[in-house]
Order: C-alpha cells, then structure tokens, then sequence
C-alpha cells in the first residue's frame, strides 16, 4: 500500500475515532478504531508507515484531547512498534488469530499508556483502569473489530483487501 494512502486511512480512522466511536460507547468506553485498524492493517504496511501512521493519529488526539502535548503520540508509536515487531504468519491466515491479537494489543495498548502516564507524574487508579478495560472496552473492541473485519471482507475485497481472513 502506498504512503499517502494508509496515511489518508489512518487519518480517516483516527477522526472517526473522535467523532462517531463516541456514540458507540458503553460504560464509559469508547471502541479505539485506530487500534483496530493498526492490527488489522498490520500485515500489509511496513514498519516505518505504520510508525509514522500512529504519530500522525497521535497527534491529532493529543491536539484535539489531551492537555499534555505528546501522550497519545508516544503511545501510539510505542504501540505501532510493538505490533510491527509481532508479524507471525500464523495470526494473518487465521481470523481467530487476529481476534485474539486484537484482545491482546488492547490490554497492550493500555499497559503503555498507564506506564507513559504513570511516568509522566499522572495519579492513576489502576483497579478502575483495569476493571472498565476488562469490562466494557475490550468486548467492546473485540465486537467493533471483528465487525470491521467482516464488513471490510464482505463489501470489497479488493480495497480492504488488509481485511481478508
């Protein structure tokens, strides 16, 4: 896939992340469509694109969220790293694979993020993190994910052809 067409993806998953993913919410969570899409997508694009993908994404939660410039962005490269670095083939033939990666960068995803916040001198309630993330937002994600995966292999395969599997 071409640069400037995963990077218009990513930038397409990330302000709908901001803007329609909110309505979806339960219990306070919010499905993380970029999440979704940087595993699902993971297989097709290489290191660097998926690495300056996430700091695009980042940015554009950080300028549009947060109240500390730099969060998201370090999460999302930290995180887009950690994924580009777990290309099995095994998990790209097997559809059950990828929803058990999806569950897993999940909690990896907010693993990085409370240790980036912890360390950034945040006050965290660990308990509440972990028991909102087991309770609604990774069903949430899982449900989200495996409908995307399956509306993107339904509609057009040639265009998600990174949704097949």
């Amino acid at each position: 896939m071409k640069r400037t067409k995963f990077l218009l993806y990513i930038i397409v998953f990330t302000f709908f992340n901001m803007t329609v993913a909110p309505i979806l919410s339960i219990g306070g969570a919010i499905p993380n469509l970029v999440i979704i899409w940087m595993i699902n997508s993971n297989f097709e694009i290489d290191r660097l694109d998926m690495i300056l993908g996430a700091f695009l994404s980042g940015l554009c939660f950080d300028f549009s969220f947060s109240n500390k410039i730099g969060i998201h962005t370090l999460v999302l490269v930290i995180f887009a790293y950690a994924i580009t670095t777990s290309r099995l083939q095994e998990i790209k033939e097997n559809w059950y694979n990828r929803v058990l990666l999806l569950a897993v960068g999940t909690l990896l995803y907010h693993l990085i993020f409370a240790s980036v916040l912890y360390f950034s001198g945040y006050t965290l309630s660990i308990s509440l993190i972990m028991m909102r993330l087991i309770s609604w937002e990774l069903p949430l994600n899982i449900i989200s994910g495996v409908s995307i995966f399956l509306l993107g292999s339904k509609i057009k395969p040639r265009t998600f052809k990174w949704f097949r599997m």
